[in-house]
């Protein structure tokens, strides 16, 4: 849908201006969907969907590592639906 894609367009426009000193790459732009890379970590990446165009607000997936005291690390990966745009920043 193009103005899905128009709202994701417009929501990464934002978010340079916002996070210059935090560099990504826009990987994937399909109609419905984008997948950004922050920044050179090849795993690092964040898919966004239009959850309501009418409000609007997203849908995001990303990965997130944890650590357990004993050093183990694992990487699981998270979705929140119904992002406001600063709640996918914070996630940023």
């Amino acid at each position: 849908m193009k103005e899905h894609l128009d709202i994701l367009e417009a929501f990464v426009v934002g978010l340079r201006s916002k996070t210059k000193s935090i560099p990504f790459q826009v990987l994937i732009k399909e109609n419905d969907r984008i997948e950004l890379q922050v920044g050179s970590n090849t795993e690092a990446v964040m898919a966004l969907s239009v959850c309501d165009p009418d409000r609007p607000s997203l849908n995001v997936s990303y990965p997130k590592l944890t650590i357990k005291k004993n050093g183990e690390r694992h990487t699981g990966e998270v979705e929140s639906k119904g992002c406001l745009d600063a709640g996918v920043e914070w996630i940023f």
